[in-house]
């Protein structure tokens, strides 16, 4: 009964968002923000960050810089097929897409190529907040995509976070956007 209401009220306040703004379609930084620490210090924003092609996708308190920066950009593209679907792709790592393999609560999401049996479509639910988003697996409104509730700045890992009564809070997630030419600039002129 529990899950049916929290489903209930969730598949409202989606349909109640329906008519709000969408992400446009671009490249972004995806930052999700812990919670105070015991001393009501704001913990720094934490920045989605894929390493490499195969791993896990951590939060980090640690802006990249430079051509490392590019580990933190997300290319975020509305599905042709359902334009509620959107897909996120790494731009350090072309062909990598922010996947999971399943929707249970807990998953870590993770790089996954056109070769993966990850899924790799999210749905975006505006928060009204200009910028921030929750992330559902296209599937499931049991879960979203967020870091630990620790406090303080430290990496931690990006997962599927349960969004049922009685679970930690969860956060939406800021989408900021890059200006990728202006960034294109930069780096050609480091490289002369």
């Amino acid at each position: 009964m529990v899950r049916f209401v929290a489903s209930y009220i969730l598949a409202l306040t989606a349909a109640s968002t329906v008519l709000a703004a969408q992400l446009p379609d671009g490249v972004y930084r995806i930052i999700y923000t812990p919670p105070q620490t015991e001393d009501a210090v704001d913990s720094p924003p934490h920045y989605l960050t894929l390493a490499s092609s195969k791993v896990n996708a951590t939060f980090s308190p640690i802006p990249m810089r430079g051509a490392r920066e590019k580990a933190q950009w997300w290319n975020v593209t509305t599905s042709e097929t359902y334009n509620d679907w959107r897909y996120i792709e790494s731009v350090g790592h072309g062909g990598v897409w922010l996947g999971y393999p399943s929707m249970d609560p807990g998953t870590r999401v993770r790089g996954a190529s056109v070769v993966s049996t990850d899924y790799t479509q999210y749905v975006l639910i505006d928060t009204e907040t200009d910028g921030n988003y929750f992330v559902y697996p296209w599937g499931s409104w049991d879960v979203v995509l967020n870091g630990d509730t620790e406090a303080g700045p430290k990496s931690r890992f990006a997962y599927l976070r349960d969004t049922l009564p009685g679970s930690s809070n969860t956060t939406a997630l800021r989408f900021e956007k890059v200006d990728t030419s202006a960034q294109s600039t930069v780096w050609n002129k480091q490289e002369s």
